[in-house]
């Protein structure tokens, strides 16, 4: 308790006391060696980085999958068949130049910044592009 309110104290407006801190809370937080699947001791940080991956993956990976359809019919449809086939049908040059009409004038999108009244007032030159570039996207 008494380190907290030392903390509170002087934290923030002492940096020798910060970093003293925080170099301590690196040194306790460092992986320093892990054990493999055979129990053998590894320090080399190449090796305790396969040793993470390798772990990781046998533990996301399964040895035994799952009979999906047996879990997928038992999900509710929440789209139904015309839905999806209105959903997944090919996108229009025209669906397209109508939605870059709706973007309004002053809304810039990301991540270019450019602005719909930008796409407005040059369809004329770049709008073949802006239809190409959506349409090579789907």
């Amino acid at each position: 308790m008494k380190s907290k309110v030392q903390w509170l104290k002087e934290g923030d407006n002492n940096m020798k006391f910060f970093h003293a801190k925080t170099v301590t809370r690196q040194g306790r937080n460092k992986i320093r060696g892990l054990e493999d699947e055979v129990r053998e001791w590894h320090e080399d940080e190449k090796k305790i980085q396969g040793i993470t991956v390798k772990y990781f993956e046998q533990l996301f990976t399964s040895s035994s999958p799952l009979q999906f359809d047996e879990i997928i019919n038992c999900v509710d449809h929440r789209v139904s068949e015309q839905h999806n086939c209105e959903l997944t049908q090919e996108v229009m040059e025209v669906e397209i130049q109508e939605v870059i009409f709706q973007i309004p004038p002053t809304n810039a999108s990301r991540p270019n910044g450019l602005t719909g009244g930008f796409y407005h007032n040059y369809c004329d030159i770049m709008g073949d592009d802006v239809v190409e570039a959506v349409l090579a996207f789907f």
